[in-house]
């Protein structure tokens, strides 16, 4: 009976072992289908549009971050404007503004309205307080990962990018191109480099620093 025991013991443990081992890949699996999904989802949302309505939607999309020439706090939302936010390129309510493509780090990743906590667990977050990513003159549009997620890649390989590196946002059926032309590492509350710049079309994709630290 003992031995019997005993080798139920040495299974689940094994069991267990093997659970935590392959935890990471099966997760991240979930996560990347989920992902892929929600893609797929919203490509055909897009695709379905009348001309009108589209048109329509990138406008406002567009007259929203010259709305935010006039803004007292550049970094911080009324919350009449957090309505306003929550509306614009929102298709059908579940917060995807569109998606993101990262080619040399094999990284395809829905885009959300806001950095809330649950949003980060499986996707990139648009960072409220800056213009939607729709380009443009003097916008500047900002985007957030996590990287070290046992369950999901997200921006792990964040910082394998190198300046000349591209990364591409669809909005809508829109592609824009961005090139990576400097890396910075700075503390939470050095946003200086967050703001527009004059003439300049900017897009920041941000994440922690170090791996695995994401308070």
């Amino acid at each position: 009976m003992k031995k019997h025991l005993y080798t139920l013991l040495l299974i689940v443990i094994f069991l267990i072992g093997l659970s935590l081992v392959l935890y990471p890949s099966v997760s991240n699996w979930w996560n990347q289908t989920r992902s892929s999904k929600v893609i797929s989802d919203y490509s055909e949302l897009v695709a379905q549009m009348d001309d009108d309505t589209y048109d329509r939607m990138w406008a406002q999309a567009v007259a929203y971050n010259e709305s935010r020439a006039g803004m007292l706090n550049p970094f911080l939302l009324t919350q009449e404007q957090q309505q306003a936010y929550q509306q614009v390129l929102n298709l059908d309510g579940n917060g995807v503004m569109g998606y993101i493509e990262i080619p040399s780090l094999g990284v395809s990743l829905p885009i959300y309205h806001t950095v809330n906590e649950d949003i980060l667990q499986v996707a990139v977050g648009h960072l409220d307080w800056s213009d939607l990513p729709v380009g443009g003159e003097g916008t500047h549009s900002v985007m957030s990962g996590h990287r070290g997620l046992p369950s999901a890649k997200l921006f792990t390989d964040l910082d394998d990018l190198r300046p000349g590196d591209t990364f591409l946002l669809r909005i809508l059926d829109n592609l824009l191109t961005y090139e990576v032309d400097q890396i910075l590492i700075v503390e939470p509350h050095q946003v200086e480099d967050l703001k527009r710049e004059p003439g300049l079309d900017l897009c920041t994709l941000g994440t922690c620093t170090p791996y695995g630290i994401n308070t």
